[in-house]
């Protein structure tokens, strides 16, 4: 068979946010290749009339036919099958984020007794990754909880960092994340909100209703573009009890604000990856939120049971976390000239706009840098590794650094300060965000995703899924995805892979 022009190949990243200029139909199939979801262009020239004909007519009385030739029996037992079905795809999901959660955590002891019995359970009755999630680049809060939702690296949807800076617009992204202008991509609860579920035996078409989605605290949700029916926007010091009691409320319709049952539901968990960094990852206070967060979800599993209620459960991580300390820092104080850059990401990974020079001498002082200290590497943003999946993203810096693990970068940190007649006026600041001068040992993320300690998790337990399996090779970008078929939903272009999803799918 002759092989396929790369030119009918368009990926998800340019499909999902450019339209046709010439307002020609074009009809997206999708296929896999390499792990990863395409859409080949298909020619639309196809008269309706003649499809009609040749195609449809003929395919319904042959369906036709061969149906009412079985004998009944046969037909009762199809029907029924398919009734199974449509219970399954109006089953609610809930999804559990718990930050920082790394793979060794699952598996960590005290004193003889697992930390997370909870979590052990889950992996046992249901399907787990053994060998981790692999999370996407940078290793960050923000960037890997956006791409949990929608299925997209970070170059397509536009999170490149938990700290961002947009130079053509001067504007931080921690000072208005929910600024819509930075977020790109659908994200799993607006793929359903515009979703009709399945009408069950007892009801008509025109009874038939979309899926209704609520979130507890999950990055992104509050954006304005992109919210859910009901959300509940970041809020540190609500207690974990009164999330998993917000999200019973959601799921058996006992919300005010909602009305109805609601299909999908997040849960965000955050003392894990805060212990870890205070803490570091091998402390007794990482220990106390691990078993914390385990009684949560146990709580909220009970409360499921007693009200009767049939779910699928995904559980996820955003990233793991490593120790590291204070002997181990990379000190760039006296290789960058003072006002020469803009730190937008210090560590692990370092996005430096060049300010007062170019870049290539930027690059060119830090590559001679790094010749004598292999604990840090520079790129030019053309040189990115490609398994980061970050260069084509214009919010990327055109030099960019990585620290070996366990390792951080000391630099002088330093605001870009939009003013009326210095936009770009540089003020330099004594706030080190590496961590805490007297801290010893302390945690970190962000390091390059292949690393074993940035593995995340990834749990499901449900009907929809396989019991007592495993999955090998799971990606945060493969969660969207999945989601969309538990739920039978077209989801929208995304860089997750089909193929992995048989490994997971009852």
């Amino acid at each position: 068979m002759e092989e396929e022009s790369n030119d009918s190949i368009v990926s998800p990243e340019n499909v999902a946010f450019t339209s046709d200029e010439n307002h020609e139909t074009e009809i997206l199939i999708p296929t896999n290749r390499l792990n990863r979801s395409y859409y080949i262009r298909e020619p639309s020239g196809s008269h309706p009339i003649a499809v009609f004909a040749f195609v449809v007519f003929p395919a319904f009385f042959g369906i036709a036919f061969y149906f009412f030739s079985r004998p009944a029996t046969e037909r009762m037992a199809s029907h029924s099958s398919s009734t199974e079905a449509v219970h399954d795809l109006t089953t609610p999901t809930v999804l559990i984020s718990i930050d920082g959660f790394r793979l060794e955590y699952f598996s960590r002891k005290e004193n003889g007794e697992y930390l997370a019995p909870t979590l052990r359970s889950i992996a046992k009755e249901g399907v787990y990754a053994p060998d981790g999630m692999q999370p996407v680049m940078p290793s960050k809060t923000w960037p890997n909880h956006w791409t949990l939702v929608t299925g997209l690296f970070p170059e397509s949807h536009g999170i490149v960092g938990n700290t961002m800076y947009d130079p053509k617009a001067q504007r931080w992204f921690h000072h208005d994340v929910d600024h819509p202008s930075w977020w790109k991509g659908e994200p799993i609860w607006q793929t359903l909100m515009r979703s009709a579920k399945p009408s069950s035996v007892n009801e008509s078409v025109e009874e038939a209703q979309n899926y209704t989605t609520g979130c507890v605290f999950w990055p992104g949700s509050s954006v304005v573009k992109h919210r859910p029916n009901v959300f509940w926007k970041y809020d540190e010091s609500v207690p974990y009890t009164r999330r998993v009691n917000r999200a019973i409320e959601l799921l058996t319709g006992g919300a005010s604000d909602l009305g109805r049952k609601a299909d999908f539901v997040t849960v965000y968990f955050e003392g894990v990856d805060h212990a870890g960094h205070m803490h570091g990852p091998n402390s007794r206070e990482v220990n106390k939120e691990i078993k914390s967060v385990d009684d949560s979800l146990k709580a909220l599993l009970d409360k499921l049971e007693n009200a009767g209620l049939q779910h699928n459960l995904v559980v996820v991580s955003d990233h793991g976390m490593t120790e590291v300390s204070n002997e181990k820092r990379v000190d760039l104080s006296h290789v960058i000239e003072e006002g020469a850059v803009q730190d937008i990401l210090q560590t692990p990974m370092g996005l430096w706009l060049n300010l007062n020079v170019t870049a290539e001498q930027l690059h060119e002082q830090l590559q001679r840098f790094s010749q004598n200290n292999k604990n840090i590497q520079t790129y030019l943003k053309q040189s990115i590794p490609e398994h980061w999946h970050l260069k084509n993203n214009r919010l990327v810096t055109s030099v960019v650094t990585m620290t070996a693990i366990g390792w951080s970068a000391v630099y002088p940190h330093q605001v870009l300060v939009p003013g009326s007649e210095n936009p770009l006026r540089m003020i330099t600041s004594t706030r080190n965000h590496v961590a805490p001068p007297k801290v010893a040992i302390y945690g970190d993320h962000g390091y390059d995703h292949n690393e074993n300690d940035m593995q995340a998790i990834f749990l499901a337990k449900g009907p929809a899924f396989k019991a007592g399996g495993t999955v090998k090779g799971m990606r945060s970008v493969d969660v969207y995805g999945l989601l969309c078929r538990t739920h039978s939903v077209n989801p929208a272009p995304n860089n997750g892979s089909q193929a992995i999803l048989t490994q997971i799918l009852a």
